[in-house]
């Protein structure tokens, strides 16, 4: 027999909702909508087991747009799923390494910039008035100059 499927039969609720969401957006804008999402959990190609996919950290590409009949009246949303799991990972991987390059600049210029540079924290009363601070790092000329360190 023929069974009707939904999305809460091949995600988990959290997955299948936010489609649903998406689906209903499309629905009631009649515009297209492009969507990069992790699907947390799903379910086995043979409907047997609930699968944990946040382990592989798969991410998709999702692209939705509204079905027309030939009247022009929308009776349904299409979608595109496309995995961009390698793609992912090589954009997370460049933006952590970008990421780290520029702190690395920003500590070298820190530490060996002639000026003192000290980076406070304010300590608030209850009303929210200062009344004092915290040292949260200096630099080397700072320690210098002071005396004090962080």
């Amino acid at each position: 027999s023929k069974r009707d499927y939904t999305d809460h039969d091949f995600f988990s609720k959290e997955d299948a909702d936010q489609i649903i969401e998406v689906d209903r957006q499309v629905m009631n804008t009649g515009e297209r909508v492009e969507v990069r999402h992790k699907l947390n959990k799903g379910i086995s190609k043979d409907h047997s087991q609930t699968t944990n996919l946040s382990e592989h950290d798969y991410w998709y590409l999702t692209l939705k747009f509204p079905l027309r009949n030939g009247d022009g009246e929308m009776v349904g949303v299409c979608s595109f799923l496309h995995d961009i799991t390698e793609t992912y990972k090589r954009e997370a991987k460049t933006h952590e390494n970008a990421l780290q390059k520029s702190e690395n600049r920003f500590r070298s210029l820190f530490r060996h910039i002639q000026n003192a540079f000290a980076l406070h924290e304010i300590v608030t009363d209850e009303e929210g008035n200062p009344t004092d601070y915290v040292f949260l790092e200096v630099n080397d000329s700072f320690e210098e100059m002071t005396g004090l360190k962080a």
